[in-house]
């Protein structure tokens, strides 16, 4: 039901909903120890019609994520829920985004670091690719990779890299994964702001897969 409150927008979603009850806690005063709240696929389906495309991948990346505490779909299962609701606004922009989302994706910024690299024409990298240590029991995920060339990608984000034990956990993993034949690009959030920087990063990427084809002899 729509109704008139000063700063509030409303919508109506015109399709069947589930919810569920949170506490708000009692760390601060407020009139009411409980609220309701939309499940949130249906709050990702709502969505749809609001945000932009690439950021409906990173909905649907963040629903299907590789933490199975977090995790609360699968791509078969949003597709069900999308087929199931028929027409509704956002509809197009679900399908479209759900075409380009992926299972197992960690963070928001592994979703749109690949868009990046698929809108630059390159071929889509896989995520969270699992390389083990044949000299050890060691193994590792790579936020981002092309197996085939031995070419990964890692997201730097500062809350979990740019600590000390972040340092010797990234620098441990990236020179044992240098000994294998692989060739890591670091990305940050900063490398993909501006034009400029997109270009330059790309620029070494399209040089490193140049070189790998070259030295793994793949076309």
């Amino acid at each position: 039901m729509r109704s008139n409150i000063f700063g509030v927008r409303f919508h109506v979603w015109n399709h069947p909903i589930s919810t569920q009850t949170i506490s708000l806690g009692t760390d601060v005063e407020h009139a009411v120890d409980h609220i309701r709240i939309v499940d949130p696929v249906t709050a990702c389906m709502q969505m749809l019609a609001h945000c932009p495309k690439e950021e409906c991948v990173v909905l649907f990346d963040a629903v299907m994520c590789r933490n199975s505490k977090m995790r609360l779909a699968t791509k078969d299962e949003l597709h069900e829920r999308l087929d199931s609701l028929g027409k509704f606004h956002g509809c197009r922009a679900g399908r479209w985004a759900l075409a380009r989302s992926a299972e197992g994706v960690d963070s928001p910024m592994e979703t749109r670091l690949r868009l990046r690299i698929v809108a630059r024409g390159m071929p889509c990298p896989q995520v969270n690719v699992r390389v083990g240590n044949p000299d050890s029991d060691e193994f590792w995920f790579l936020d981002l990779a092309y197996p085939e060339l031995k070419i990964g990608f890692e997201f730097q984000g500062a809350q979990f890299h740019a600590t000390v034990e972040g340092l010797c956990r990234d620098s441990r993993k990236i020179s044992a994964l240098q000994g294998l034949g692989w060739r890591i690009v670091p990305v940050t959030a900063e490398m993909l702001k501006s034009n400029r920087d997109r270009a330059l990063l790309f620029a070494t990427i399209d040089r490193i897969m140049a070189l790998q084809r070259s030295q793994l002899h793949v076309v």
